[in-house]
């Protein structure tokens, strides 16, 4: 029980995680969002610092100091030499193209392999656009339901690039879903619409999806690792003059192509560093096999973020895969 925002402040104040301020002071996560939320009404900056280990530590500052950016940092130790994260995209919670089975399907597979990051690459809901059958009667109650039923584990972290459904909430009802789950759901992080960038050590991955008639112009992009949801497939290509992988990121949803059903599913990541920046990773698909996920194919990917010489002819060994 959070006897006071003294206490609570105290225990940020000596540099405390969310898990262990939630175990030294015998609560859940909820009461200690309201309290913050509580210190964030009061006149309090609250700043989040991410770790790879889901884990997070919060830092207050008094008075406004209210940055909006769509860059975040996942710090990790300096002895982990590799990055492993699950990569979703296109919910549409609150459709009936939603499958939050496979939802915890991916919470499952995470939590028994070890794996405390997820990234999504846009439409974590359906808001009130598209043709989409809608389950909630209106905006409010489908965010409420998001909140409700999307998956919660305290090591798992989503970082999340606002998609075209996304922000249909602000620009239709003025509701901001990346100020509602800063508010309520700290491990759901929406760093941005569109486009944004995770720092890791010293390098970065960028996620982005289109929403609307302003295109993402990805050719003023270089040298990165872009993973790209909207389109509903999971696809691969390199540009060599730019030195970028652009990966399509699936569907974890019934969702339509062409007017034909594609079978969800979700990618795993694993990136190799050396002198803190990625050298060499892999890419696997996984589908459901009904109880659990299964891996069904495999990209590898080498010399990540290298300029290759003039005089090399090796590029990168990736190949195109479209589903």
């Amino acid at each position: 029980m959070i006897k006071s925002d003294v206490e609570l402040i105290k225990l940020i104040q000596e540099n405390k995680s969310i898990n262990e301020i939630c175990d030294i002071l015998n609560c859940n996560r909820n009461k200690i969002y309201k309290k913050l939320l509580n210190l964030k009404n009061s006149g309090y900056t609250i700043n989040q610092n991410y770790f790879y280990n889901g884990d997070i530590k919060y830092k207050l500052v008094k008075g406004s100091n209210f940055i909006d950016k769509n860059t975040v940092t996942i710090k990790m130790e300096n002895t982990e030499n590799k990055f492993c994260a699950m990569i979703i995209s296109d919910l549409h919670i609150g459709s009936d193209k939603q499958r939050l089975d496979l939802l915890y399907q991916v919470y499952n597979y995470c939590a028994k392999n070890s794996i405390n990051i997820i990234l999504n690459t846009g439409d974590i809901v359906d808001g009130w656009i598209g043709t989409n059958k809608k389950i909630n009667k209106d905006l409010e109650h489908q965010l409420n339901y998001l909140l409700k039923k999307y998956p919660f584990d305290k090591n798992i972290l989503n970082f999340i690039c606002l998609g075209n459904h996304d922000v249909d909430s602000y620009n239709k009802y003025g509701i901001n879903l990346k100020v509602l789950l800063e508010n309520y759901r700290h491990d759901l992080v929406a760093f941005g619409a569109r486009m944004g960038t995770i720092n890791i050590k010293n390098d970065n991955i960028i996620l982005c999806h289109q929403t609307g008639s302003e295109q993402i112009n990805l050719n003023n992009i270089e040298n990165s690792i872009i993973f790209e949801g909207h389109h509903h497939k999971f696809a691969t290509s390199y540009n060599h003059s730019l030195n970028n992988n652009l990966i399509y990121v699936p569907s974890l949803s019934d969702i339509y192509i062409n007017k034909q059903i594609t079978t969800p599913s979700a990618l795993i990541i694993e990136f190799d560093l050396e002198a803190n920046v990625f050298t060499h990773g892999i890419i696997s698909q996984l589908i459901s096999n009904g109880n659990s996920l299964i891996k069904i194919n495999e990209i590898r990917l080498s010399n990540l973020h290298r300029k290759q010489n003039k005089n090399q002819s090796n590029k990168p060994n990736t190949k195109k895969l479209t589903k």
